[in-house]
């Protein structure tokens, strides 16, 4: 009972901080607000409280806005992600040992804590890992959360401004554009102004008013003008009723718990992710109300927020050199695996960045969707970056270590 007064009194204070957040219209919003209102609570009564439980339920539900936003064009484009993908993983595991290597030699850490703790897995996964392998758990937990709070709390703004300053270089390069085109007097045949002239302007801007003729999109009527294709406003998608959101819960339940127990790496938000898209994409029912993402990033930020306390926050402080080299890794990982993904194959800027994040895949993917990346995409990439350092970094990682031991 005293837990249960507890998590409510957290989810209420994470709402608290989520409002505040999603008011300031700050990139993931919600999510920081409410991770920073918990974080703030539990360094100070060390109370806050979220059952371990509720991750699975906090998967399948976020799986569920992931998931209905993925139709047949995300489907169909899903095969791009081939080479981004080689060129993320490739670029993984080299960074890793590097900086490893570089924690080792300057932060006083051994190879093997050194190693799993720059790894860009799961916090609980790399901990429960170094466990088994001799490795420092409290030195890997700790700088693990680190890297996890200083990607939510600091990249998301780094990533706006990188948006901004790309949206202010296209509408000025937009602008220089139009004002090198020709002019409507140069565009109907080099008339001058003199008043002999516009008479034969006027009958020439009629004529070529014709279907087949050249006149302007500015001088036709607003009423004429036609879109392009694949602008027109989409169909609009059935009715979002309680019935659909009933059968979207419902089929997001079955395939996040059937991954689940079948001890898939975050299988509950990979299955209910799945579930739900193949029901959008074949039946186009999928229901996702608004409420249901604020409602998921809200949990999902007291869900991070109460893994800080007192004891957390003094084992940060005392490695301070590896959380130097740790922020200097994030950022190196981040801005060169997404200049090169972005270079040299199809994904946008946006969706680079995000998904060469290495953070959570479900935090990683709302971020996405809510800087207008692709969250498909990102939760691919993110995925195989995860089933990655949990299938091959130990092994890879333990026999580097026995090397250059």
């Amino acid at each position: 009972m005293i837990d249960l007064g507890y998590f409510l009194l957290t989810l209420l204070i994470a709402s608290a901080g989520g409002f505040v957040g999603y008011r300031l219209k700050l990139p993931a919003g919600t999510m920081l607000g409410a991770m920073a209102t918990v974080i703030a609570f539990n360094l100070i009564t060390d109370r806050a409280f979220v059952p371990g439980d509720a991750r699975v339920v906090l998967q399948i539900l976020a799986g569920v806005v992931l998931g209905a936003g993925i139709n047949k064009r995300d489907v169909f484009m899903l095969r791009h992600v081939i080479k981004p993908a080689a060129i993320l993983i490739t670029s993984m595991v080299f960074i890793n040992l590097v900086f490893g290597y570089l924690m080792h030699r300057f932060g006083g850490l051994d190879l093997k804590t050194a190693f799993f703790a720059t790894a860009p897995g799961g916090l609980t996964d790399m901990a429960l890992i170094a466990d088994e392998i001799g490795a420092d758990m409290i030195q890997v937990s700790s700088l693990q959360l680190f890297r996890i709070l200083f990607i939510f709390a600091i990249l998301p703004f780094m990533f706006r401004r990188i948006v901004k300053k790309r949206n202010s270089r296209m509408e000025f390069n937009a602008d220089s554009k139009r004002a090198d085109t020709p002019s409507d007097l140069q565009y109907l045949g080099g008339y001058s102004d003199c008043p002999e002239d516009l008479s034969g302007r006027e009958d020439h801007a009629k004529k070529d008013a014709s279907p087949a003729g050249n006149t302007l999109i500015a001088d036709q009527p607003a009423n004429a003008r036609k879109p392009k294709k694949g602008n027109a406003d989409k169909k609009k998608a059935p009715l979002q009723n309680l019935p659909c959101l009933l059968m979207t819960l419902g089929t997001a339940a079955c395939g996040g718990l059937l991954l689940w127990h079948l001890g898939v790496n975050a299988g509950a938000l990979i299955g209910s992710m799945l579930a739900v898209a193949g029901l959008n994409v074949l039946t186009k029912y999928a229901s996702c109300p608004s409420f249901l993402r604020i409602c998921v990033q809200t949990a999902a930020g007291a869900f991070i927020g109460q893994n800080l306390n007192k004891d957390g926050l003094q084992s940060l402080l005392r490695l301070g050199i590896p959380m130097l080299i740790m922020i200097v890794l994030i950022l190196t990982y981040t801005l060169l695996v997404s200049s090169m993904m972005s270079r040299f194959t199809r994904l946008d800027p946006i969706t680079s960045l995000v998904a060469s994040s290495p953070g959570g895949l479900q935090e990683m993917a709302l971020i996405a969707e809510d800087l207008k990346g692709d969250p498909a995409q990102v939760i691919v990439l993110q995925m195989l970056r995860l089933m990655t350092v949990i299938a091959f970094f130990p092994t890879i990682l333990i026999a580097v270590a026995s090397f250059l031991s």
